[in-house]
């Protein structure tokens, strides 16, 4: 039985350049590309927001209805509270209204630093979202030393770059 072979999918073959003035068209060409790319992706922006703004202003008056209509139910149940006797909810054919008991926790704006100040650090790591990477643009003012220490290593390499400009005169 023969063994199933991958195959890896050849990159297309490069182009053929022979001259500076080929390489310059080539690059004129890369930026009509980026061009049209930019273009259509600023017209399919364009429409993606047209659509949510038409959206938002056919939801928006549904949103309130539902918001007018939950706050009419509130103050039905409010009055007739009696009613429930010691159940906190009531089932209705289209649903169910009541209350719920509820916590929500509310911080004042020095609360952080009360945290900082209080609590053992494993406990305030644990009540405090933080997430931490490395900087590596500040990491690049550390010496080479410095870098290796933490782990991290300075590479200095070329890399290939093709920047289209907007049309110029060109240099051969």
């Amino acid at each position: 039985m023969a063994k199933n072979k991958r195959l890896k999918s050849g990159k297309p073959e490069l182009i053929e350049i022979e001259s500076w003035q080929e390489a310059d068209n080539l690059i004129g060409e890369i930026w009509d590309l980026r061009t049209t790319i930019e273009i259509l992706e600023a017209k399919a922006t364009e429409k993606v927001d047209q659509i949510k703004a038409d959206l938002a202003g056919k939801v928006k008056p549904l949103r309130e209805t539902i918001d007018h209509s939950i706050r009419s139910l509130e103050a039905f149940a409010t009055a007739r509270r009696e009613d429930f006797g010691k159940a906190k909810s009531r089932n209705l054919a289209n649903g169910k209204i009541g209350w719920r008991k509820c916590t929500a926790i509310t911080v004042a704006k020095n609360t952080l630093a009360l945290i900082k100040g209080v609590f053992s650090r494993a406990k305030r790591e644990s009540l405090i979202n933080v997430k931490e990477t490395p900087d590596k643009n500040a990491m690049a003012a550390l010496t080479d030393e410095e870098l290796r220490l933490v782990g991290a290593r300075r590479e200095r390499k070329e890399v290939f770059f093709v920047e289209p400009d907007s049309v110029e005169a060109a240099e051969y």
